[in-house]
């Protein structure tokens, strides 16, 4: 289990991602398909910036 958001380093994965948010894997592909959250893909593995995230939860909560 993650302890803080900061310990996730400078690109979490999509199931640190998923964690974070308290929401589930699918959730967050949802999420990227549909333009909620940004995020990039690096050897055809799904990461976030914590920029992207940061930005996705101020959206979110206003």
């Amino acid at each position: 289990m993650m302890s803080k958001p900061s310990e996730l380093g400078a690109l979490p994965t999509l199931a640190q991602t998923a964690e974070l948010l308290r929401v589930s894997g699918k959730t967050v592909r949802r999420m990227i398909k549909y333009g909620a959250v940004k995020c990039h893909y690096i050897c055809r593995q799904i990461r976030f910036t914590e920029e992207d995230v940061r930005r996705f939860l101020i959206k979110s909560i206003t």
